[in-house]
């Protein structure tokens, strides 16, 4: 008997692959079952398993001399983030690697740039921190802040609507976040729940964590810098 296994299917909206069927993606509550997803979703489906050979090549290499991949973490529609480890300091970080098709254009290279300095200037603690970003042979990366945790539309997906006294602290904090960004002349231009990381204290309380400043719109002409001039 030849055993056969489903394709993951990979949600339209943001790109997250299910391993189980569904009619919500698990990441980020799309209908996974509307006409829309029903005419894209074998493409979506064969460019998934492309993209994870490529993601996977990435284990064990060392980039710019400095990092070392350990491990795919995540993925999304600007890119794949892997678990890295910075070969001399040892300390573990979150290197987001963008789509290769935007390292192609020389804009938005000079674009990234200017933005990942910008970010890099942000030290709320409730903004996911940036330490570094280059282009290592073509590929575009940040890296960045190792945060534990789900996403606030993985967390709104599981648990429901969040009540008023737990959303209440929350709010603050990514208020806090945002507050900082804006007075050094930064706007975020993308919140949305999927760039909230909901990690915890020691003391079991909900930690808001804010990122992806200013990245969503790298591949956009026309769209203001995250810097406002």
């Amino acid at each position: 008997m030849v055993s056969t296994s489903a394709q993951p299917i990979v949600c339209p909206r943001c790109r997250t692959a299910c391993d189980e069927p569904g009619k919500f993606c698990r990441h980020c509550g799309a209908d996974m079952l509307s006409p829309a997803f029903a005419q894209t979703g074998q493409v979506e489906a064969i460019a998934d398993r492309r993209l994870t050979d490529s993601n996977q090549a990435w284990l064990g290499k060392i980039v710019d001399g400095r990092y070392r991949v350990i491990e795919v973490i995540g993925r999304g529609g600007m890119g794949v983030v892997y678990r890295v480890e910075h070969l001399r300091m040892g300390k573990i970080a979150a290197m987001k690697v963008l789509h290769r098709d935007l390292a192609s254009d020389p804009d938005v290279v000079q674009r990234f740039e200017r933005e990942a300095a910008a970010i890099s200037r942000l030290h709320h603690p409730h903004t996911v921190q940036v330490f570094d970003f280059g282009n290592a042979q073509g590929n575009l990366y940040l890296i960045m802040e190792l945060v534990r945790g789900l996403d606030m539309g993985r967390v709104v997906t599981r648990d429901g609507p969040i009540p008023w006294a737990r959303a209440a602290p929350l709010l603050a904090q990514i208020c806090g976040a945002l507050q900082e960004a804006h007075e050094l002349g930064i706007v975020h231009r993308d919140l949305k729940p999927e760039n909230v990381l909901i990690t915890r204290t020691t003391g079991g309380r909900d930690y808001a964590k804010v990122l992806d400043f200013g990245l969503a719109k790298l591949d956009q002409r026309g769209v203001p810098d995250t810097t406002d001039k």
